[in-house]
């Protein structure tokens, strides 16, 4: 069983100074976003320069992620260039007001610079459904007890590679029992116009055997839900609810998905994608604007009405000769 949440949000300005930021954006109501740059660092102990969280200790898992994970690779690609962005000098910003500690870590600076590539971000939380909003609340460290999380798991990657299936299995405290779910972020290539990427949150364990012969979850069709067509946001996300009646456990979830822009030229929100991939944009490039309807004749109603209004002036013409 599913049910599913979608919201967006608007960026005004490509690439935002840090001034304009807060009146710019508030990404804080998409699912996946509410983790503040206050909450990244005020655990910045629990972190490396560019936000990964460090490893903790046994029963965690290597370079668990969260949403402040999301600034890693714009901070990576930063100190390649020479620029003096990391984890420390962001923090240090927050401390001294020149940064909105408040802002959400979607509507950071560093995610807008040039060719900041477009990133893709799961996150799947038992215990928790759409209906409870949005929530910064487990993170970071997430533990795990025989395999099972007890904690929000969070995957964050690079819109190049789009997770397939990824089966999680996590603690519902709420009930007080273990659960599984397949997730799975499908490629552009399924987007529906009008309704945007489409996502899945099986319940219990998808497994098709050898992929190469029986489908995916993303090929069979039966989405979750969608993310948002693509236009001029930043940060596009939905939320899927799910519960896990495989093993009678009745385990429950949500997972959330969320699209981050960038800033790169074939980005989400990029002309190249858009050209490339219209079916997940709000509107192609170019699409004629749609006729209003409802009143307006069509040309063959207006032909019909042509002939019967010259053929009553001729009958007219006839019985006055």
């Amino acid at each position: 069983a599913v049910s599913v949440v979608a919201v967006r949000t608007t960026l005004g300005e490509e690439t935002p100074s840090v001034a304009l930021l807060a009146a710019a954006s508030d990404s804080s109501d998409v699912f996946g976003c509410e983790c503040p740059i206050q909450h990244c660092c005020d655990n910045k102990d629990l972190y490396d320069y560019a936000f990964l969280p460090k490893d903790l200790s046994e029963g965690y898992p290597d370079q668990a992620q969260d949403p402040c994970t999301i600034l890693a690779q714009p901070i990576i690609n930063l100190g390649g260039r020479g620029q003096d962005f990391n984890s420390t000098t962001i923090c240090a910003e927050v401390d001294a007001g020149t940064r909105d500690g408040e802002s959400s870590v979607c509507d950071q600076p560093e995610m807008f610079i040039k060719n900041q590539d477009s990133q893709t971000m799961w996150i799947v939380e038992f215990g928790k459904s759409c209906a409870d909003g949005p929530s910064c609340e487990g993170f970071p460290g997430t533990f795990y007890t025989h395999n099972y999380a007890k904690g929000p798991v969070a995957v964050v990657q690079d819109a190049e590679f789009w997770t397939v299936k990824s089966v999680v299995k996590g603690f519902d405290a709420t009930t007080g029992t273990n659960g599984t779910v397949t997730v799975a972020s499908c490629d552009p290539d399924y987007c529906v116009p009008g309704l945007g990427r489409p996502v899945v949150a099986y319940p219990g364990e998808y497994d098709p055997g050898d992929e190469g012969q029986l489908p995916t979850l993303c090929e069979v069709g039966n989405f979750s839900g969608y993310v948002p067509p693509y236009d001029d946001a930043n940060a596009y996300g939905t939320c899927v609810d799910f519960t896990d009646l495989s093993d009678g456990t009745g385990a429950k979830g949500r997972v959330l998905f969320t699209d981050l822009a960038g800033n790169a030229y074939d980005s989400f929100n990029g002309e190249a994608f858009a050209d490339s991939l219209p079916d997940c944009v709000a509107k192609a490039p170019g699409a004629p604007t749609p006729q209003p309807t409802g009143h307006k004749k069509s040309d063959g109603a207006a032909s019909t009405t042509a002939a019967v209004a010259l053929f009553l002036c001729l009958l007219v013409a006839l019985l006055a000769y």
